[in-house]
């Protein structure tokens, strides 16, 4: 998603640093999210192969980039970061998605 100064639904996220949490949403169920961004609130990483049509400001992981903004395999990919994050928090780690 392009940086469209923060714009709720729309932006991408502002550069910086944010601690990831394991957060549960009524339409999405448990998902990865990032709950401390200036100006917004339910930060999902979650599956989607075309960010224009996909996502509203949320993050998406993907295996393999084929456009701006499209990929393919995200719920391969999302399955991965899954283990890795969740293996980290049952090991009582915090982890944080760098922006740059």
């Amino acid at each position: 998603m392009p940086d469209l100064s923060n714009l709720p639904r729309i932006s991408c996220i502002p550069v910086g640093r944010y601690r990831l949490e394991k957060r549960r949403y009524p339409k999405h169920g448990e998902q990865i999210g990032i709950p401390n961004v200036l100006g917004r609130e339910a930060i999902l990483i979650h599956a989607a192969n075309n960010a224009m049509k996909e996502l509203h400001g949320c993050i998406a992981p993907v295996t393999t980039l084929t456009g701006e903004g499209t990929g393919d395999y995200s719920g391969k990919a999302l399955a991965k970061l899954k283990a890795l994050v969740y293996s980290l928090w049952d090991m009582g780690d915090e982890v944080y998605l760098n922006i740059r």
